[in-house]
């Protein structure tokens, strides 16, 4: 009788358990999600690089979590920047909502310290390109991230939603979140529900 030899079973891949699109992602989950993106641009070694002032430099993909994780914007503003007239100005990032130039209505975050590169040229770089990278190439971007960090889940909204979150953690008001992020009081109120999960989390970590 012919021996028969089983093939090798494919090991399971351990998936970050927890990750979900709505609720703001915890300091360890966006630390996995940075790392990934580190070692997804190390990899590509002819990716485009982003000058940091330290004169080092970062690639592509950390430079595009970076953006999203620190400014909420969607990622049509990426694949679209000339339309969304995206820019950096009096060290802010603006970009008009609309789309429209005969109608204005700017949002404008301030650049955040752990925007490690520099903004001007990422932006450049992309309303130079000739063929502008498309909205499901970004999606492709956070989806090779997130598998990477064994965090599947994740999307552009992920990093939406913990900015959002942050703020209201740091005291802004309702108002201030909804208008510089052009959010509904629908999702406002999502919001304001997973800051007040973090904060008696934190209160109940207190042991005396």
């Amino acid at each position: 009788m012919e021996e028969t030899v089983d093939s090798p079973k494919k090991k399971k891949e351990t998936v970050n358990p927890g990750i979900n699109t709505k609720k703001p992602l915890t300091r360890a989950q966006y630390n996995d999600i940075l790392l990934a993106a580190q070692h997804l641009d190390r990899k590509k070694e002819k990716g485009q690089r982003y000058n940091t002032p330290s004169g080092s430099t970062i690639g592509e993909h950390e430079a595009v979590i970076l953006t999203l994780r620190w400014t909420g914007m969607h990622i049509s503003v990426l694949a679209e920047p000339e339309k969304y007239q995206l820019r950096v100005e009096d060290d802010e990032i603006r970009w008009n909502r609309t789309k429209k130039k005969e109608r204005e209505a700017y949002t404008s975050i301030p650049i955040s310290k752990n925007i490690t590169f520099n903004l001007n040229e990422f932006i450049w770089e992309l309303k130079r390109r000739e063929r502008k990278r498309s909205r499901q190439y970004f999606y492709d971007l956070i989806k090779r991230v997130g598998k990477e960090a064994k965090q599947p889940k994740i999307s552009q909204m992920s990093f939406r939603h913990t900015l959002a979150v942050d703020l209201l953690d740091a005291g802004c008001s309702d108002q201030f979140v909804q208008q510089t992020l052009n959010c509904s009081a629908e999702v406002l109120k999502t919001y304001g529900k997973y800051s007040k999960e973090r904060k008696k989390s934190v209160f109940e970590r207190i042991d005396w």
